[in-house]
């Protein structure tokens, strides 16, 4: 893929429009992520390929790559509340999604669970589809390659696999040329 410099100022005018709240959470501040040209390019590149790769809309990949490389706002409870976000509860009702570059399709995978049962059952249906799709050989490599991913990920650094990717609301998968992405996602009804 080709850079293309109006990819880095679209990245560039939203980091400098978002609110200091989603910097003070992530425990990072505006200014060390415009001053970090590291940061800039992995935005850059990760909101480019959703929109020329992935057909995303500029609104959503510009969200989908701050939350990609900076990592996803922290889920907070009623009582932990102190802004006026929605803060995702403990007792909600959580699905877990999954779409796929190569079949072109979205499916809810599992739900509706608790956030606690979502995630394990996040780890065990990207631990069956790591060995279907030819990623690893067995089960204990599958657990192994998602080890590793969860804890890169708990210590942000960049010593996880390229096949997998794992945070706090979802999971990528990578394989030959396609990507499986899971994404943990909150029920809410219509009002």
């Amino acid at each position: 893929m080709i850079m293309q410099k109006e990819y880095l100022d679209d990245v560039k005018e939203h980091v400098r429009n978002m609110p200091e709240d989603e910097f003070t959470q992530r425990g990072i501040t505006r200014e060390s992520v415009l001053g970090s040209k590291e940061t800039m390019e992995a935005l850059w590149f990760a909101y480019q390929k959703d929109v020329e790769d992935y057909d995303c809309d500029t609104s959503f990949a510009l969200q989908d790559a701050v939350a990609e490389v900076l990592g996803p706002l922290p889920m907070r409870s009623k009582a932990n509340a102190d802004t006026e976000a929605e803060p995702v509860v403990d007792n909600a009702e959580m699905y877990l999604l999954s779409w796929n570059d190569e079949c072109l399709d979205i499916r809810i995978e599992c739900g509706p669970m608790s956030a606690e049962d979502i995630k394990t059952a996040m780890r065990d249906k990207i631990l069956t589809r790591l060995v279907e799709l030819d990623v690893v050989d067995n089960a204990e490599e599958a657990e192994s390659m998602y080890a590793a991913a969860e804890q890169a990920a708990r210590d942000k650094t960049d010593e996880e696999p390229y096949e997998l990717h794992v945070c706090s609301d979802g999971a990528s998968i990578s394989y030959d040329s396609y990507e499986e992405r899971y994404q943990i996602k909150e029920y809410k009804p219509a009002v």
